[in-house]
């Protein structure tokens, strides 16, 4: 499913276990999302800002976490610091690609009452909620 387009949800009255066509049920209620395209959009780039600024914080805390080291332990050799830093750099790249796979979900909660009263309560975007129209 694509969740970067507009939406129209369809809500019907049907009976548990029925299989019978669209046409036949009874339609109860039907929602528009509009502009998910633009919101999908700017949680998308709100996710690589956090996660740049999280590769920030942990790049500041290895520079100082490798000064601490190294002026604690000032007679380790330069081939065995070269080595730990291409170690991280690497750990570095598969985290960065980690966070580029994750894709926010479009979340809906609906609320339905014995009276037949059909509303969707919240709609987000992984973090955001989306705007109502």
């Amino acid at each position: 499913m694509s969740y970067d387009k507009n939406m129209r949800l369809k809500f019907y009255k049907a009976p548990i276990g029925s299989e019978a066509p669209v046409s036949e049920l009874e339609l109860l209620d039907t929602y528009e999302l509009n502009d998910l395209k633009s919101q999908y959009a700017a949680e998308l780039k709100w996710l690589e800002t956090q996660a740049e600024k999280a590769k920030k914080k942990e790049a500041k805390k290895k520079t100082n976490s490798t000064n601490n080291s190294s002026e604690s332990s000032e007679g380790k050799d330069d081939n065995t610091t070269e080595a730990a830093d291409s170690k991280e750099e690497t750990v570095d790249t598969d985290s960065a690609a980690a966070a580029k796979a994750h894709k926010p979900k479009l979340k809906l909660s609906v609320l339905l009452s014995r009276s037949g009263y059909i509303q969707i309560k919240t709609a987000t975007i992984g973090s955001m909620h989306l705007t109502s129209n």
